[in-house]
């Protein structure tokens, strides 16, 4: 039995001026999946989750997140709601803690003076301690490297209780290590029931975490698809190509309106040659 749907973007549409940003797009998520956001610069990604996430508002289309229509008017309703985006450029205050960076704005105050940096310091180890990392929350945050700043990020939705967490390009400035201890964590949340939208240009990864892809392109929607698990007993995610992917450097595959290519493990779109 499939996991439930926890979010339903139905007919987006978004305009600045004459120009359509979004072209009635489609896009649901379901719990405990990790479903990978495709598209070359511009196509309208970055947008559709600003949309999500209150910093944009739809001028046609709804949302649906677990079951009831929202529409959030700032990025602070969608937190508090349990929708997080990752950002690419992270968010930090290099001259404060950890601690204080994951809770600030939310810190246990006493005698209603002072903030009680112990408090926020067990509540980080715990958070740490649950996503398996070693991080010191009293550590000055410009202290620590781009890849345990993005752990430092994740930990800071996980204490906003999130249900569902965007990462927006997270691998482009980690090294590999981080980045299979980003992919570990991410493997954690799914089991956990966290949805994941999983934004990247890179294919490898792609293959390696996400359970199914949506390609935009022309800001809309140009394919989506599944990873084919067991084909032929083979599991097509952890073989690192999907059912619908040629398994090699130049393969393609084509909808009714565009073609995904794959060359050098980049996505490319292009005119159809031919359906899969």
């Amino acid at each position: 039995m499939s996991n439930p749907v926890i979010l339903e973007m139905k007919g987006i549409v978004k305009s600045f001026g004459p120009v359509k940003a979004l072209k009635g797009v489609d896009f649901d998520l379901r719990t405990g999946e990790v479903h990978a956001l495709m598209g070359e610069n511009g196509a309208g990604k970055s947008t559709l989750m600003k949309v999500l996430t209150g910093i944009y508002g739809a001028n046609e289309g709804t949302i649906h997140y677990n079951g009831k229509q929202v529409e959030y008017s700032k990025p602070k309703e969608a937190m508090d709601d349990g929708i997080v985006i990752v950002h690419q450029e992270l968010n930090m205050m290099n001259h404060l803690t950890v601690a204080q960076n994951i809770f600030i704005g939310r810190e246990e105050i006493n005698q209603g003076l002072f903030i009680n940096d112990n408090a926020g310091n067990k509540k980080a180890k715990e958070l740490f301690k649950l996503l398996k990392l070693d991080i010191n929350p009293q550590e000055k945050v410009g202290n620590l490297t781009v890849g345990k700043q993005q752990m430092v990020e994740i930990a800071k939705a996980l204490s906003m209780d999130a249900k569902i967490i965007v990462f927006d390009e997270p691998t482009a400035a980690l090294t590999e290590s981080e980045i299979n201890e980003l992919f570990a964590i991410i493997d954690d949340l799914r089991a956990k029931g966290v949805g994941i939208i999983y934004i990247s240009h890179r294919m490898d990864e792609i293959a390696r975490i996400t359970d199914r892809v949506t390609v935009m392109r022309d800001r809309g929607i140009c394919w989506n698809c599944k990873y084919k698990r067991n084909y032929k007993g083979r599991d097509h995610r952890n073989d690192g190509w999907s059912y619908y992917l040629r398994r090699s450097e130049s393969g393609f595959c084509s909808t009714r309106r565009s073609t995904c290519c794959i060359r050098s493990g980049t996505l490319k779109l292009r005119k159809p040659r031919k359906r899969c």
